[in-house]
């Protein structure tokens, strides 16, 4: 099922498209977030500017992808903005089809007990999805989420979550980091025994089940990848798209209303899987 960002789709106006098909300002946007928060002075500094100029050069957007998984401040900054990643991939996703990943894969975090209710109201309202807000690491390995589920959290009211992510389907959204050995494609992913499977934003998922862990007394979270709702992760994303194309050309629109305004739209539709990966 391929993906495809188009103007068409998401209703951009010929002016807006332009920009955002606009590959040097998109380069721009991560080499600025190198500059200000890896520096010079940082030990894998020169590795991302090496991967971005790969990218630069060749369009490959496995380059970007190695670039997410070096433990650096550049990943940590997804956290709080997605676009400088979020667009090339989403641009790039029919050149990643041989990576898009079907199965189960694991991810584990930390969450309070009234985050933990978000997930209940989903799965007791069975009409309702739910979807990524950011980019989440996910591992075919369970064992790998486990470890992170399992680490010692800075906040005492948070506790052990596995969140187990059912593909039923090839996912172009949950892109494969590891090798692919039947297409002969080999890992770009830093941390190669993790079995990473990347999960995108806006990827939307209903709630199928969820248990108590017995050795713990974590939770297990149980979602399926839901495939009636592209239109809607095509709105979404274009709606983050226009929030960063009217910044950028500095028209007079105040961001903060319009992300509150997104979530009064979707309601309790976007739960943001935010959890460090390391």
């Amino acid at each position: 099922m391929k993906f495809h960002l188009g103007q068409k789709t998401c209703g951009y106006k010929d002016k807006e498209y332009a920009y955002l098909r606009n590959k040097t300002h998109g380069i721009e946007m991560i080499q600025k977030l190198l500059d200000e928060h890896i520096t010079p002075n940082h030990p894998e500094y020169e590795h991302c500017c090496h991967l971005l100029n790969e990218y630069a050069q060749r369009g490959t957007i496995e380059s970007l992808l190695t670039l997410y998984t070096l433990e650096t401040p550049f990943y940590h900054q997804l956290h709080y903005t997605i676009n400088p990643l979020a667009f090339p991939l989403f641009m790039h996703l029919p050149d990643l089809q041989a990576r898009y990943f079907q199965g189960t894969s694991y991810r584990g975090v930390k969450m309070t007990r009234e985050e933990i209710r978000e997930y209940h109201w989903a799965l007791n309202n069975r009409n309702k999805v739910i979807s990524t807000g950011k980019f989440a690491s996910t591992s075919i390995d369970r064992h790998v989420a486990e470890k992170f589920a399992s680490n010692k959290s800075s906040s005492t009211n948070k506790i052990s979550v596995l969140l187990a992510f059912h593909f039923p389907k090839p996912c172009d959204t949950a892109i494969i980091l590891g090798k692919v050995p039947e297409q002969q494609l080999p890992c770009i992913s830093n941390y190669e025994d993790e079995q990473e499977i990347l999960v995108g934003p806006r990827t939307f998922f209903k709630v199928t089940g969820m248990e108590t862990m017995k050795v713990n007394g974590g939770q297990v979270i149980y979602l399926e990848n839901i495939f009636g709702h592209r239109q809607s992760i095509l709105s979404t994303i274009g709606f983050f798209c226009k929030i960063e194309l009217k910044s950028q050309l500095q028209l007079r629109t105040k961001t903060s209303e319009l992300k509150n305004n997104d979530f009064q739209v979707v309601n309790r539709l976007v739960i943001d899987i935010h959890a460090d990966r390391r």
